[in-house]
Formats: C-alpha cells, sequence, structure tokens
C-alpha cells in the first residue's frame, strides 16, 4: 500500500505547458526545492512566484518571518488573510500587483486539483 502512495504522488508530480512556450508549469517538487529564505519561490492561487530578491532587502512590512515558514510551499490562505486567525485582513491591491514582478509560472495543471492530496500523501 505505501508503494502505491508512492507512486501516486509521483505520479502526479508532473509538468507540462500545453505547448505554450510563455508559460512554464511547475510541480510541487520542483517548486519545494525552493524552500529557503535565500531561495524562496511560494505559490499564491495556482501562480509561482520567486521572491527571494523581496526577502534579501527586506522589503516586507511584517519582516521576513511572515513569508519564510511559506517558501517552498502553498501560501495562498496566509497572503489573503496576512497570516491572521482574528481578523484576517488580505493584503493591499499594490501588495497584489507587486507579485507579478516575482512570477515564475504556474502550478502544474494537475496538480491544481490535486495538490492537497500529493501534499497529504508525501507527508505519510
Amino acid at each position: 500500500m505505501e508503494s502505491s502512495l508512492r507512486f501516486l504522488a509521483l505520479s502526479l508530480d508532473v509538468q507540462g505547458n500545453n505547448g505554450n512556450s510563455s508559460v512554464v508549469d511547475l510541480s510541487l517538487a520542483e517548486i519545494g526545492k525552493y524552500n529557503a529564505s535565500s531561495d524562496c519561490w511560494i505559490i499564491v492561487d495556482d501562480k509561482v512566484y520567486d521572491v527571494s530578491e523581496y526577502l534579501k532587502f527586506y522589503l516586507h512590512p511584517g519582516e521576513n518571518d511572515a513569508i519564510t515558514p511559506y517558501c517552498g510551499k502553498e501560501a495562498t490562505n496566509a497572503f489573503q488573510t496576512q497570516d491572521r486567525m482574528r481578523k484576517p485582513k488580505d493584503h493591499s491591491g499594490y501588495a497584489w500587483t507587486m507579485l507579478d514582478d516575482y512570477y515564475v509560472g504556474d502550478l502544474a495543471k494537475c496538480l491544481k486539483y490535486f495538490s492537497w492530496l500529493a501534499i497529504w500523501l508525501v507527508r505519510r
């Protein structure tokens, strides 16, 4: 059973961009490699951003500690709520626009629907 679960997780870890060279689809495994503050990619709304330079210059008003726990991971909920349990608050329009400067590519299409499953399987 364990090997079949690993196979399923690996089979979900695919890349492909349907022939569109302007968009790069990235797998969770690839994104997960960028999990340090010096080399940090995050996922927000199925889009992947390299925020390493942003962190390098300490540009975030909430300090780097607000971002680094999400390096190499899904960060949509944290970005939409500013990681607040009480009184969640979305980032400003300016913050959302700033993300465009750090855009790398999209989460692989099949993973958009199964990323939660792949994450669960890998953690087990």
